[in-house]
């Protein structure tokens, strides 16, 4: 389902002009409808603000790097996957989540992203009992898709997958009794294909980080299927039940075939 949602919504990115005409204003151009049906056909879906929490920011310092955080708190079952939409990007389909054991009932998740244009931003969550749940905010942000990056090439090359990986403190409370809130990420330019290099004045080809998976104490905890809707160095940041002493064990890839590994971050348990 993913691969093919992704190849249709790419593929209209290579014809749409470099710039949109205007910014859309909400409840105009309402292309939801039609992404809706790429993505989940015809399969029933809640709009759920009780369930499911999206935050954005309440000031857009930058429309290439936008801060926001998914919160799933189902009680009694948990997320499986989380789809996340940007209406009026180049690629809508900015990213898939697969949610595996290791993060427990407690979703809490957080990324950056590249905003095209005004658009609604959605997360659509699917539980365990294969229900879908929707919700979505607007955004009046614009050009993030455009913006060039703030790594020089030389600075890319030296840094290209390094990681940066930090653990924070212990959570207590809820269902998940203890988790633990982890950072990630790892450096890529996380090129769109709608930048322009300076030098030469034509368009940067696409190149982005298209999956990060995350593994603790011998269990899956998080893979995300990323886009070009992903700013640049893709981040994480979320909570995962502890599993043990057992690292943090991340592997990305990129659409360029490469392989990336953290490498090896010591996880104190949990006391």
């Amino acid at each position: 389902m993913y691969v093919r949602a992704l190849a249709m919504l790419v593929a209209v990115a290579v014809s749409l002009p470099l710039v949109m005409a205007k910014p859309v204003a909400a409840g105009q151009d309402d292309i939801w409808p039609d992404i809706r049906e790429n993505l989940f056909g015809d399969q029933a879906m809640k709009d759920n603000n009780s369930l499911v929490r999206l935050r954005l920011p309440d000031r857009i310092y930058s429309a290439a790097l936008v801060p926001i955080s998914i919160k799933v708190q189902p009680y009694g079952q948990r997320a499986k996957k989380v789809t996340l939409v940007i209406d009026h990007n180049p690629a809508p389909l900015a990213a898939e989540f697969e949610i595996g054991p290791g993060m427990g009932q407690w979703l809490e998740l957080s990324t950056r992203v590249r905003v095209h244009t005004f658009s609604h931003i959605r997360a659509i969550v699917e539980l365990e009992d294969g229900t879908l749940h929707h919700v979505a905010r607007y955004i009046k942000a614009a050009g993030g898709c455009q913006a060039a990056g703030a790594a020089d090439p030389a600075e890319i090359a030296a840094t290209m997958g390094k990681f940066k990986v930090k653990n924070g403190g212990i959570k207590a409370g809820g269902p998940d009794v203890l988790r633990r809130e982890a950072r990630m990420m790892v450096r890529h330019p996380n090129a769109s294909g709608f930048q322009t290099d300076p030098k030469t004045g034509e368009l940067i080809p696409t190149e982005f980080v298209d999956s990060v998976t995350i593994h603790q104490g011998g269990r899956h905890v998080l893979t995300m299927h990323g886009t070009i809707s992903i700013s640049e160095d893709p981040s994480l940041r979320f909570t995962y039940r502890p599993e043990g002493e057992g690292d943090l064990e991340i592997e990305a890839t990129d659409t360029a075939g490469r392989y990336f590994s953290n490498g090896s971050y010591s996880v104190k348990k949990a006391s």
